[in-house]
């Protein structure tokens, strides 16, 4: 809710609050109600059309603050609009929570979950008002409130109201919430004017004006104001009465009968002053705008219209310039003005109607034919997309008969001609640019954002609105940048209703989960989305529109983060609460609508709506809890069983009872009341089994009488119907009977072995039914001869305590889920694969992915969804939520989604295509300690602690192998080219193994390694040994180049592969790498101020070494020349243990950081730039050319907690200048992180064990890099989840490296 929007209708109560209407009565009753009453419900204002509500309580809103003068009261006020836009009450309520929270300083839920949680979100928002600072809430017209939920009838309204809040709200006198209130809960206060205080108002607005009316006038004049006495009704009796002369002679036609009969008059008198087509239009795109048209807009409007150009035209013919004149469009709305008035929106002063009256009129007289209002949106959108504007000419059909310089053959036929005009209206970029000296400022064009979403979704221009709107980042960049999230909310969800696509519903419900940091960061937005959507392209492909838009869009700044690798991905989730607090029994598919039924024990029932709309149904009458419900395939009835064995048929379509079935009782004397056991509905007949009965009952739904009944010899154990509802399925001891639904004549007869338990599940494909027990035993039968069924197959299991829980089946697999594995059986070969429940627990549910290629399962009392590849066996996702405990897990095939209700009172929708997306990247589940990343950035290398170093396929985000190892791995390093990668474990073993293949070349065994160095060029590694030894090797052979003897610290190869730098006590060395010697030692021209505190080489100048000692003092030493120069003092105190130095490649900028403080010193101009972070530094780098110092670290906490905003997030600084370039949350929790070397690649490792693969992209380079990047999208091609590699390695050592005794390095010997 933003402060503007609050403004907008404060501003509106001096519009309303008009003086000319008369001064009320009933506002004495309202102030009472405010500093008297203490009535702790609403007041009620009612009244007919145009009585006056609006007018009365804008007037008393204006006066609250001086009702009470010994309090600040907090006024709220909400007019409803009468025309565009349809307010929701949801939307309302969540705005007046967040407005309450904002002023009182209250905590609030950003986004109300469901219907139940919004109401505690009210109700806590109204108890937060005080006896200094009271709460005024006055709610216009909430019966033109549109509801989405159940919250009708004022349920919304907590009883009783707080005591220091009070609540008007007006309404129709009509209106059905009048009606259904108690006035034990409410107050009432009836606006009814009287005929006498209308005529008083009369004379005196006449009086002002120097005008009266004679008596023979005022006769007519009262039998107007007896039909219709209201302030809307004295209005436009002015109008009229104003232009009568004294000797004019009036009658009952003169004035018409009640006020929609004078606006009908006061219309066809203007129609006549400016024409039929200029005043139909300009009254109709005043009416049919979504909030209201600005003047210049309308005067566009009617320049671009057809039937006024072509009244124009006639006027000015062969004119190449058509364009209606201020003038006229100004003296329309002089003559309208006081039934308009002016509301803000956005900024922006636009005109609507003061009264529904006037709208009702003009559709009633301009727009009671559709193909006429489908034209004018249609207008609307060609003015709002700019279709005509800069010069493009319009074509206008005129008729030539009017016109002397008419195309002769036209005219003689009487078609009309078209011509072509400039109609000079102004383009409609989403962003308008100015250009100053110093910099480019960004406009948004809110007006476009905020009307053509609606007019295109108002003529049915779906592909355009999908297209145009929905994929099109810069309107969601405009109406976020404008602080209009709310408006992107609705707008969003309206597209989805009317498009009904799965990619609006995704985008739709991702801005909703991020708008929390859009709202904090809106600079963000281009990441954020790029994080979340970019794992989703291959699942929903019409998002990569969407997507690249968002790579484009992040090109404009100066730079911006690109996604190339996200760790973000997750399953579309849907949720809903739902109020009932008994159980859900089942949730079944309506195959007509995209929507669920969702069945309550209590015998509630309920729909479930894309996205999350549940609507209440129907409520099952008694006491009786129900026991199962089906529904009929084609979705037209719904059948309930309950405990007491009564049967309930509903039509689906209107959710009302056909009938009801009392059990029968079964026997001679009707004595023996039978339990039913299974049922089915099949077109109109619903099929009764019952336990330990051999009878079966077919009943009409629609009667409730029973068709037939069949009694068989043996007791029916089995009683079902296959998928397609074509045949039901009955099993007896030894015997399987399979029924046509048609004429319920008997199709195959089956002879089951005796051995076989009580079946489970029978699947009919082609000429093959697949028989499953109670044990998960399989039998087969061939029935392509129905006379002769043979028996071709038979799978029996010896497993006991392992009862089977669910099955599907599939063109090749067929999955029976148990409670203690899960079995897929290849039915062409009849092999099979196993998998078990983690941690020993129990499946409650497991399905088939739409693929097959991928089992998910839920586990009873767990919250979590597990999918499996069919053919690697790995467990390739865990998705987590954090509703409760799942009840019930179920699929959807129809729509395509898991379904699952929990514990806590939830319903859950995941679309089948994103669980499976979900394993397209891959996640080791332990936290990432070290990251690797090769030169040519397609691949990556993580260690977690474990015995396995992973190597990742960075463009997908997988683990394509896996390195393991003898024990827990300690650290790891790659050869320059990133042929060779070195591990080493904590045992002491070295291990080099071949980066493509994957194969071991070298097993090592030496003591344990502290440290591992590698050469920029020489191809030679170098070990520091935890026994103080140095080894320089060879890592292709394994043969040592040479042993240092000397144990340094922080030690660091010089970039041309010479030199060993390090330190031993207080003495900076340099030994060669090719002797093993110290060849160099850092001696000071003058004592420094403290000992050596760090120090690092230069890239660019391979024999310079940056010192820095611990009296912040900075040296370069040249290690060749062996000369030191001192080159500044810093103004830093490095007594803090967390300190960092830093430097470029050049040694132009140097990075020390102390803490919290960044310390950045430019040794180009000598200036030192120093920049505070609020919470502790996790990881940070500065790139090589020493352009950005990037740092992760949290945000301070705001109450959100959202994954962006639990975790830390990715700062990226310009060292030159200081500024920050950007604030980008990671969403996940970071553990490493490395910069590549060309300073452009971040890498990050999380604990989860994932990583992410961004890029740093200057303004300049932004086009090049992602054409790149989009092609790695779509040269992905099918996802298919390929086996990781497992690499061994070799089992004994082919070197072992002797240990020895190191030395210490005597300075004077040196």
């Amino acid at each position: 809710m933003s402060a503007e929007e609050a403004s907008q209708h404060l501003s509106l109560c001096a519009t309303f609050a008009n003086p000319q209407r008369y001064e009320a009565k009933e506002a004495e009753s309202i102030k009472d109600y405010i500093v008297h009453d203490g009535a702790r419900g609403p007041l009620v204002v009612y009244g007919g059309p145009g009585c006056g509500k609006t007018a009365l309580v804008a007037s008393c809103a204006k006066k609250v603050h001086f009702w009470l003068p010994d309090s600040a009261p907090f006024l709220i006020v909400r007019f409803v609009p009468v025309i565009g836009e349809a307010v929701t009450l949801q939307r309302l309520l969540s705005c007046l929570c967040q407005q309450v929270a904002d002023v009182y300083q209250a905590p609030h839920l950003s986004h109300p979950a469901d219907t139940e949680d919004l109401r505690e979100c009210f109700a806590d928002a109204l108890s937060v008002s005080t006896e200094e600072r009271p709460l005024v809430l006055i709610l216009d017209a909430v019966d033109r409130l549109r509801s989405d939920g159940n919250l009708q009838d004022f349920q919304w309204l907590p009883s009783p109201i707080p005591r220091f809040t009070k609540v008007i709200l007006s309404v129709t006198q009509d209106c059905d919430l009048v009606k259904s209130l108690s006035p034990r809960r409410v107050s009432f206060l009836q606006i009814k004017p009287s005929r006498k205080e209308c005529n008083e108002s009369l004379k005196s607005a006449l009086a002002q004006r120097n005008r009266k009316i004679t008596s023979g006038q005022q006769l007519f004049v009262n039998r107007s104001l007896g039909s219709d006495p209201s302030p809307l009704q004295v209005l436009m009796l002015f109008k009229e009465v104003i232009e009568w002369k004294s000797h004019q002679e009036v009658d009952d036609r003169s004035l018409g009968g009640d006020t929609y009969q004078i606006i009908e008059r006061f219309f066809r008198k203007l129609e006549v002053k400016y024409g039929y087509a200029v005043l139909s239009r300009a009254v109709s795109y005043i009416t049919l705008s979504r909030s209201g048209v600005g003047e210049a807009e309308l005067i566009d409007l009617m320049s671009a219209d057809d039937e006024v150009l072509a009244q124009l035209y006639r006027l000015h013919a062969n004119v190449g310039t058509l364009r209606v004149p201020d003038w006229l469009v100004a003296s329309i709305l002089l003559d309208l003005k006081s039934c308009l008035s002016w509301r803000t929106v956005t900024g922006f002063r636009l005109l609507c109607w003061t009264n529904e009256l006037y709208q009702k009129v003009t559709y009633s007289r301009y727009l009671s034919s559709p193909e006429v209002v489908h034209t004018l949106h249609v207008n609307m959108c060609h003015y709002f997309s700019g279709r005509w504007a800069c010069g493009r000419s319009k074509p206008i059909s005129v008729d030539n008969k009017q016109n002397e310089g008419s195309d002769l053959n036209a005219a003689a036929t009487g078609t009309p001609a078209k011509i072509y005009a400039d109609c000079q209206l102004p383009s409609q970029p989403w962003f308008f640019t100015r250009h100053s000296r110093n910099q480019t400022i960004e406009a948004g064009n809110v007006r476009k954002a905020y009307e053509l979403p609606f007019h295109l979704k108002e003529c049915v221009k779906l592909d355009n609105l999908f297209n145009d709107i929905v994929l099109a980042v810069p309107y969601h960049k405009v109406l976020i940048q404008a602080g209009l999230l709310h408006l992107l909310f609705q707008s969003m969800e309206e597209a989805a209703g009317s498009i009904g696509r799965e990619e609006v519903y995704v985008i739709s419900d991702l801005f909703k989960e991020i708008g929390c940091v859009l709202i904090e960061n809106p600079d963000s937005m281009e990441f954020v989305l790029q994080s979340k959507m970019a794992p989703l392209v291959h699942t929903y492909p019409a998002l990569l529109k969407f997507v690249k838009q968002t790579y484009c869009e992040g090109t404009k700044r100066p730079l911006s983060l690109n996604v190339l690798c996200s760790p973000l991905s997750q399953a579309v989730l849907a949720k809903v609460r739902f109020q009932e607090t008994s159980r859900v029994v089942s949730v079944l598919e309506m195959q007509s609508k995209p929507s669920l039924i969702v069945v309550f024990e209590n015998g509630g029932i309920w729909t479930w709506g894309l996205p999350n709309n549940l609507t209440f149904r129907y409520q099952l009458p008694g006491d009786a809890p129900l026991e199962r419900a089906i529904a009929e395939l084609n979705g037209r009835h719904l059948a309930l069983v309950t405990k007491n064995h009564m049967f309930a048929i509903l039509d689906c379509s209107s959710w009302t009872l056909v009938c009801a079935i009392k059990n029968m009782k079964h026997g001679k004397t009707q004595e023996i009341e039978l339990t039913p056991k299974n049922i089915h509905l099949v077109s109109t007949s619903l099929f009764v089994c019952y336990e330990n009965s051999s009878t079966v009952r077919i009943y009409n739904v629609r009667s409730g009488a029973v068709i037939d009944e069949t009694i068989f010899p043996q007791v029916v154990t089995f009683f079902g119907c296959e998928s397609s509802a074509r045949y039901t399925i009955l099993g007896q001891t030894n015997k399987i009977l399979i029924y046509d639904n048609k004429g319920f004549d008997l199709q195959f007869d089956l002879n089951v072995d005796l051995l076989m338990l009580p079946i489970s599940d029978v699947y009919i494909q082609d000429h093959l039914v697949y028989i499953i027990d109670k044990a998960s035993n399989i039998m087969v039968w061939d029935t392509e001869d129905p006379t002769e069924p043979r028996l071709v197959d038979e799978i029996y299991t010896d497993e006991v305590n392992n009862e089977m829980m669910s099955s599907e089946i599939t063109t090749r697999w067929l999955l029976i889920g148990r409670s203690k594995t899960i079995d897929v059986w290849d039915v062409l070969t009849w092999e099979k694969i196993s998998f078990e429940p983690p941690g020993g627990s129990r499946f409650l549910c497991c399905v088939l992915s739409e693929s097959g290629e991928e089992i998910i399962a839920a586990v009873e009392g767990g919250s979590s969804i597990f999918v499996w590849g069919r053919e690697s066996g790995q467990c390739l996702s865990v998705i987590r939520q954090g509703h409760g405990e799942f009840t019930l897990f179920a699929k959807c095939p129809q729509l395509g989604s898991l379904i699952a209700a929990t514990a806590n009172r939830y319903l859950l929708r995941w679309d089948l295509k994103s669980v499976v997306s979900t394993t397209c990247l891959s996640q080791t589940g332990r936290s990432v300690e070290s990251l690797l990343l090769c030169p040519q950035g397609i691949a990556a290398f993580t260690a977690d602690g474990s015995e396995i170093v992973c190597k990742w396929d960075i463009p997908r985000n997988k683990i394509r192998t896996c390195f393991l190892h003898n024990d827990l791995v300690a650290m790891m390093a790659l050869t320059a080219t990133g042929e060779l990668l070195v591990t080493s474990v904590a045992s002491g073993d070295l291990f080099v193994w071949v980066v493509e293949s994957g194969e071991n070349v070298q097993y090592i065994r030496c003591g344990p390694v502290s440290r591992m160095l590698v050469t920029p060029n020489a191809g030679v590694m170098v070990c520091m040994c935890e026994d103080g030894l140095t080894r320089v090797w060879n890592p292709a052979t394994g043969n040592i180049v040479c042993n240092i003897r000397v144990c340094l610290h922080q030690a660091a190869i010089t970039p041309g592969g010479t030199f060993l730098i390090g330190l031993d006590d207080d003495k900076l060395l340099a030994v060669s790498l090719w002797s093993g010697s110290v060849c160099k030692q850092l001696r000071w021209d003058t004592d420094p101020s403290g000992s050596i505190d760090a120090f690092r080489c230069m890239e660019s100048h391979p024999d310079f070494v940056v010192v820095l000692t611990s009296g912040a003092e900075l040296y370069t030493w040249d290690v060749v020349e062996d000369t030191v120069c001192h080159q500044v003092r810093l103004p830093i105190d490095l007594s803090h243990p967390r300190k960092l130095l830093q430097v470029s490649s050049n040694g132009g900028v140097v990075v020390v950081t102390v803490d919290k403080t960044v310390n950045v010193f430019n040794a180009q101009d000598g200036k030192l730039g120093v920049f505070f972070v609020p919470n502790p530094i996790l990881h940070q780098r500065l790139t090589d050319d020493g352009k950005y110092f990037l740092y992760t670290c949290h945000v301070k906490p705001d109450g959100c907690n959202c994954d962006f905003h639990a975790n830390p997030v990715l700062n990226v600084i310009n060292v030159r200048n200081g500024e920050k370039l950007g604030r980008f949350p990671l969403g996940k929790m970071p553990s490493a992180m490395m910069v590549s070397e060309d300073g452009r690649a971040v890498c990050i490792g999380f604990e989860d064990g994932t990583i992410g693969l961004y890029s740093l992209v200057d303004a300049g380079e932004g086009r090049t890099r992602m054409e790149g990047l989009f092609s790695s999208f779509t040269n992905k091609g099918v996802r298919r989840n390929v086996p990781v590699g497992i690499r061994l390695h070799k089992q004994s050592p082919d070197v072992i490296w002797s240990s020895c005794t190191p030395e210490t390095y005597n300075s004077d010997s040196g």
